[in-house]
């Protein structure tokens, strides 16, 4: 695990290294006075990824309150604070903290970060339900999450256009959250004996409901914030749909190892849920740009940064 952090942090350097060389070489003409944010990438690289090593080896390798497990858990939140210092006092900073001043981007932030959760609960866990409780072959186990996947695709696509025809989101947020909570309580009782109908059901319903949250969540977020900065502000969006997946993968594997019961951990989505819930409720619905009802529809690309 160790060697893994050092190579995670030699990656990340090495990453924004290498692309700041390519861009100046691609764009001799480029002011050279604008800088890659090197000091918060590596602050926000070591502040999560030693918070998930913390999650990995607590309860398991380390006791919660060891040594190590404590000094790993300072160490991220060191790193976390002094990343929000960096990006407060930096020109062009990766995730620039005025972004979250409004309320619509930091609930869509979590919300992203919730769904994405959701999404990787049952992208990790599904197969792995069929391959150690059913028996089922890799390839078989694998293809059990496509009907979440055509969920997630058709409402994605069906709400892109209907939030680009109506210019409202927020209700969707609401809608989401309910349909992935529903499916949730649906796999209560995963086990043996379990009806795969059921099983791929509440799959689609999940993969409905991420659907329509990420949509809402990418849109309302890069809505909140001057259109000049939409390629920041999908970044940082990004990166709470990564930190999700991340931190989904850890805790969730830690509640399986504990309960030793697929259908308890599907119901730990649940409380997350009731969160996403309340914050859709009150997440307040700022009308659509001209840009962003191209970029709802489809017909514009954002880039990311």
């Amino acid at each position: 695990m160790a060697l893994d952090f050092l190579y995670q942090l030699a990656y990340w350097y090495s990453f924004f290294n290498s692309n700041r060389k390519l861009f100046e070489i691609a764009n001799p003409n480029h002011d050279s006075g604008v800088k890659i944010d090197i000091s918060g990438s590596l602050l926000i690289t070591v502040g999560t990824t030693t918070l998930l090593l913390t999650l990995s080896l607590a309860g398991s390798t380390f006791a919660w309150a060891s040594l190590q497990i404590i000094s790993l858990f300072l160490v991220a939140l060191l790193s976390l604070i002094a990343f929000v210092f960096v990006e407060n006092h930096t020109k062009e900073p990766i995730t620039p903290i005025s972004f979250f001043k409004s309320s619509i981007f930091s609930i869509s932030s979590l919300q992203f970060f919730l769904a994405t959760a959701a999404l990787f609960v049952g992208m990790v866990f599904t197969p792995m339900y069929f391959s150690e409780i059913r028996g089922y072959s890799a390839t078989a186990a694998g293809s059990s999450i496509i009907p979440m996947l055509i969920g997630l695709m058709i409402a994605s696509s069906l709400f892109g256009e209907v939030i680009a025809r109506t210019g409202h989101y927020k209700y969707l947020a609401v809608l989401g959250s309910l349909l992935i909570g529903l499916a949730s309580l649906l796999l209560i009782g995963l086990a043996a004996h379990t009806a795969l109908w059921l099983i791929l059901l509440a799959l689609f319903i999940m993969g409905f409901g991420q659907g329509a949250m990420i949509q809402v969540a990418l849109v309302a977020g890069q809505n909140a914030v001057p259109y000049q900065q939409i390629g920041a502000a999908t970044g940082a969006l990004n990166f709470f749909k990564s930190l999700g997946g991340s931190f989904a993968s850890a805790i969730f594997a830690i509640i399986l190892t504990n309960s030793h019961s697929f259908g308890r951990t599907f119901f730990w989505i649940v409380p997350l849920m009731i969160l996403s819930l309340i914050l859709g409720l009150f997440m307040p619905e700022k009308p659509l740009s001209k840009e962003m009802i191209d970029v709802a529809a489809g017909k514009e690309e954002v880039p990311e940064y």
